[in-house]
């Protein structure tokens, strides 16, 4: 029975290895070998005792090898801005797993960008929710995780996408439209809000994104007409 336990272990050991370097992340893949190094580590400490081969010298080693791999996970969660490790802390208990959370984001983001709900200014949490048939706090959680967004911000993300596109549209058919009339059609509700969402996710603010575009699509020309 203690073999067949041992057994199970190792095997739940390499298999969360697997599963943690199957997400196809790169910051994900790190901890995935760092995982399956203490597995491994695990794994040779029985198989030295079954032998009876291990030595202190031998026990040390492998100790210290799971421990340097505990402790560098450990330190680069530190190393996360504060309201990351929020996140991960306040779903840490979740019934949702990351394949579901997965599952969730690209239904949301298929829902985004084939009907754009987010052109409606007063879109909430709970309406989206709603049209995808899911609960408002599974939804809020696979955002806060996955995108490492709140809710708020990754609307504004496709809002900002969406007015960066009218901003170079008008730029290529000569409109001069207003930057309250293209924050209006993106689903903003007003001009400062806009500005401020804007600011935040490009740098700029969004005369100067137009002015850019005006000068690299005059660039543009310059080397069409060399041509």
């Amino acid at each position: 029975m203690g073999l067949a336990l041992i057994a199970l272990q190792l095997l739940q050991n390499l298999s969360y290895s697997i599963a943690i370097l199957h997400t196809n992340k790169p910051k994900n893949s790190v901890y995935g070998y760092l995982f399956l190094i203490y597995s491994i580590s695990f794994s040779i400490y029985y198989l030295l005792v079954w032998t009876g081969r291990l030595v202190p010298a031998y026990d040390y080693a492998v100790s210290l090898s799971m421990a340097i791999c505990v402790y560098y996970i450990g330190y680069q969660f530190i190393q996360l801005p504060p309201e990351q490790r929020q996140t991960i802390e306040k779903y840490e208990h979740s019934g949702l797993s990351v394949t579901m959370r997965e599952q969730l984001i690209k239904r949301l983001d298929e829902h985004m960008q084939n009907n754009s709900p987010y052109l409606d200014g007063h879109l909430k949490l709970s309406d989206l929710a709603e049209s995808l048939n899911l609960s408002a706090h599974h939804l809020s959680e696979a955002v806060n995780t996955m995108k490492q967004q709140n809710f708020n911000d990754y609307v504004n993300t496709w809002r900002i996408a969406k007015a960066k596109q009218l901003i170079k549209d008008c730029y290529l058919q000569n409109r001069n439209e207003k930057l309250l009339a293209i924050a209006l059609e993106s689903g903003f509700n007003n001009k400062t809000s806009f500005l401020n969402a804007f600011k935040k996710h490009e740098g700029i603010s969004p005369s100067l994104y137009r002015e850019r575009i005006g000068k690299a699509q005059n660039r543009e020309n310059m080397i069409g007409f060399a041509e």
